[in-house]
């Protein structure tokens, strides 16, 4: 849709003859209808279902169904392409692989083949938490450092035990134990 519209308005922009007028016009007909068409689909099921279709499925159980192949059209070689990708060996240990309307591939694989996760052999984990950049570029953020209980005096005496000045710092990170991470130039 923007490769469109970008085409639509570079056009009168490339001949002194040509008008803005109808680019206008045909740029603001075509947005018009594209809201018309996402205003339906959210609305009313049977016209999304006309402009999305459903997903496709391409195994089940392990099994290939070569019909859907050739409904989605796509080949075997281009199936086993995106299986790899998933890190997925044998087409057996998929319960279900899908073709969505995106054209991507969505494959699940049968229990004994998942990769367990840490609640499954219930192994204690800590909250996720993001690093806080408190020095980037060689400019301490200040913005960042007010949010944390530290001050800039307690960060430059971090600096200085590795002998290290704050310019001379790339990027400089805390975590949630309060342990600082350098990275210099």
């Amino acid at each position: 849709m923007a490769i469109t519209l970008g085409n639509i308005i570079a056009h009168p922009l490339s001949g002194e003859g040509l008008g803005m007028k109808g680019s206008m016009i045909t740029m603001a007909v075509l947005v018009a209808l594209y809201l018309i068409g996402v205003f339906l689909s959210l609305k009313w099921v049977a016209f999304r279902h006309l402009i999305d279709s459903p997903p496709i499925p391409l195994i089940k159980n392990g099994q290939i169904i070569s019909a859907n192949l050739q409904k989605a059209r796509i080949s075997v070689d281009l199936l086993l392409s995106e299986l790899r990708k998933e890190k997925i060996e044998e087409v057996q240990n998929v319960a279900l692989a899908l073709w969505e309307p995106d054209g991507s591939i969505s494959s699940f694989l049968h229990t004994p083949y998942q990769t367990p996760t840490r609640a499954d052999i219930s192994v204690q984990s800590n909250p996720f938490f993001l690093p806080t950049v408190l020095i980037k570029e060689g400019k301490i953020d200040y913005h960042e450092l007010n949010k944390t209980t530290l001050t800039e005096s307690w960060l430059k005496d971090q600096l200085s035990t590795y002998n290290i000045d704050v310019k001379d710092v790339l990027l400089a990170t805390i975590n949630q134990n309060n342990k600082l991470h350098i990275f210099p130039y």
